[in-house]
């Protein structure tokens, strides 16, 4: 007969597993990996003048990417969207605009 207090198997080994990454290694990493996407930007930036394809061409294919591997998050975080203020979230859309042209 089993002892109905103890916990099942995969309760005990999900309490017992640290948060192996603090807050400011977490930091570290989204840092570095904005780093990583600014680089790509601007080496894109550097071969679209030897490139065949116009401005809006590389526009197209560098916003539809992330549009596409991205909207499947915003559908499961559109209550805390709604909740920011339009400005912002313009702001977070739109800003990388410029920097393309």
């Amino acid at each position: 007969m089993e002892n109905s207090t103890q916990l099942p198997l995969e309760s005990k080994l999900t309490n017992t597993v640290p948060n192996l990454l603090s807050p400011f290694t977490k930091g570290v990493i989204a840092m570095a990996v904005v780093l990583l996407i600014w680089s790509g930007f601007a080496l894109t930036v550097r071969y679209i003048g030897a490139s065949p394809l116009a401005i809006a061409d590389v526009a197209l294919i560098r916003f539809s990417v992330p549009l596409v591997l991205l909207l499947p998050m915003v559908f499961s975080r559109f209550e805390a969207i709604k909740q920011a203020r339009i400005t912002d979230v313009l702001f977070i859309l739109l800003g990388g605009i410029p920097f393309l042209f």
